[in-house]
């Protein structure tokens, strides 16, 4: 798979989780539980390919995509991308990251009370701290 898919998809799994996760009724525990879990799971896949595709290319992954244009007239154009990077260094982080909102997940398996709540800022920071390290 290409990394320019990867990066994108390691910040959007867990977004589109959390979409999911606020469809579903609250009285389903365990889907919630199962989804943070396959999130996780998923996240790790993508962490392994792209540590296995940075180290085979030697070199660091970086991907732009236009985001926001705005026409100033005669002062000319404001416009906004949205860069993600990922080099030797900041992917050690995003694994170290996957490996401990992992067992987090894993230890708070037992939550019973705010469940829904629980699992959706879980996700959410999920996204937020793989998103600041990209």
């Amino acid at each position: 798979m290409d990394n320019t898919l990867l990066l994108p998809l390691l910040i959007g799994l867990p977004m589109a989780s959390l979409c999911v996760l606020l469809l579903l009724p609250t009285r389903w525990l365990h889907t919630h539980k199962c989804l943070a879990l396959a999130t996780e799971l998923l996240q790790v896949g993508c962490i392994c390919l792209l540590w296995t595709g940075s180290a085979a290319q030697g070199a660091g992954t970086l991907v732009q995509y236009p985001w926001m244009q705005l026409k100033l007239g005669a002062w000319g154009m404001l416009a906004i991308d949205l860069q993600l990077g990922l080099d030797g260094l900041n992917i050690g982080m995003v694994a170290l990251a996957a490996v401990v909102l992992g067992v987090g997940t894993l230890a708070s398996w037992s939550i019973q009370t705010y469940t829904r709540a629980y699992w959706a800022l879980n996700l959410l920071l999920n996204a937020l701290i793989k998103g600041s390290y990209l």
